[in-house]
């Protein structure tokens, strides 16, 4: 009985192994190069497997860290919500999250018109009607 105990027990840890191996992220598919630019920017081969599969490349990667956008996470959030590094940079700057500038970019405002309505006082509902009447807000 111990030794069949001990036979499942080395094939259970044997099986742990194998399946923990099958599944760790590898440098596949990658060049050196793009391999040596993934690690300068400090990020892991999980992160850089998942920012290749969303069309992320190291020196897009680098961009949105540039930006602010710091994590894999993050990236993709901004990215999927149609945000470049560039036009992310200004929302930030302007102090506004993803949720917010998604919101307002869906009605055509730029970062700083969000800004300067939301400083106003007016919600983004308020600051379309006004917007349509030819107003500006007014603080």
């Amino acid at each position: 009985m111990m030794k069949i105990a001990a036979k499942l027990g080395a094939l259970l840890l044997t099986l742990t192994f194998v399946v923990a191996c099958s599944s760790t992220p590898t440098w596949e598919g990658m060049s050196q190069t793009e391999i040596a630019e993934w690690k300068e920017l400090g990020i892991t081969v999980a992160d850089a497997q998942t920012l290749s599969a969303a069309g992320v490349t190291p020196q897009l990667a680098d961009q949105w860290q540039e930006a602010g956008v710091k994590t894999v996470d993050r990236i993709l959030a901004w990215q999927k919500a149609g945000f470049n590094p560039d036009s992310a940079r200004t929302w930030i700057a302007q102090g506004i999250d993803l949720d917010t500038a998604s919101a307002w970019a869906a009605k055509e405002f730029s970062a700083e018109e969000a800004r300067a309505w939301s400083e106003a006082g007016f919600s983004l509902i308020q600051a379309v009607d006004n917007r349509n009447k030819g107003l500006t807000p007014i603080q």
